[in-house]
């Protein structure tokens, strides 16, 4: 198993030893919502919580670790 953001600058030689190949992509807005959503759950008292935590993830590559 292995994982790079360096693919081009790879030895393609290294692709032969792979059989799977995965690429994922940046988590879109409706992504980045229900992700928060569940994370944070329901804050009646900050209303643009959700809002402001997902302008802020915006161009983020991963929601969790």
């Amino acid at each position: 198993m292995a994982a790079t953001n360096l693919e081009t600058q790879l030895d393609h030689a290294i692709w032969r030893r792979f059989d799977t190949k995965m690429t994922y992509g940046m988590p879109d807005d409706s992504s980045r919502r229900l992700y928060i959503s569940k994370l944070v759950g329901a804050f009646e008292q900050e209303s643009r919580l959700e809002d402001y935590i997902c302008e802020r993830l915006a161009g983020c590559s991963t929601l969790h670790k």
